[in-house]
């Protein structure tokens, strides 16, 4: 089955019917996968829009064994509160951080070392999200300035469908 997000994806990119393309354009769902496909930054790092409540034992089978959330609470009616998001968490034996950051533009240098640091605390796989994936992917690559190159951040970046370019001279600091 593939999975409705990555469909829409892929149908706003290209003209070939789903069912005409390479099994590697389209993710699909797996019977234990979450609804929500995170996008890989490092073998360790992926990044996800939001997250559902119900996706949580999926990525805990994953392998995921902390959450990162930057997305404040009340962003959206729709979305379910950190500490929702905390409790299913630990319910499935995760540890969950939250550093909400209400737009690209607000995100401090505080921020991105509190986010390495979370990174380098996780005792496994991490995934943070946001409500498109770009701030979760901001902040992992502003925690990496100063150890890695620009360019290479910006084209790990651009690898799982995020742009960080607009940061460019923040990460060359």
């Amino acid at each position: 089955m593939i999975c409705e997000a990555c469909l829409g994806i892929y149908l706003l990119t290209t003209a070939t019917p789903p069912d005409l393309a390479r099994p590697s354009d389209i993710h699909f769902v797996a019977e234990k996968s979450a609804s929500i496909p995170a996008r890989p930054l490092t073998k360790t790092l992926s990044v996800a829009p939001q997250i559902r409540l119900d996706d949580i034992p999926a990525y805990a089978a994953q392998g995921i064994t902390t959450i990162i959330s930057n997305r404040p609470d009340g962003e959206a009616p729709d979305q379910p509160t950190f500490a929702e998001i905390k409790k299913a968490a630990e319910a499935n034996g995760m540890t969950a951080i939250h550093i909400p950051i209400t737009s690209p533009s607000a995100i401090t240098d505080a921020d991105a070392a509190a986010f390495g640091k979370a990174l380098d605390e996780s005792k496994g796989k991490t995934l943070a999200f946001c409500r498109s994936g770009t701030r979760a992917t901001l902040l992992w690559s502003l925690s990496q300035a100063g150890k890695r190159s620009a360019q290479d951040i910006v084209q790990t970046a651009a690898e799982a469908g995020y742009d960080v370019s607009p940061i460019l001279t923040r990460l060359e600091k």
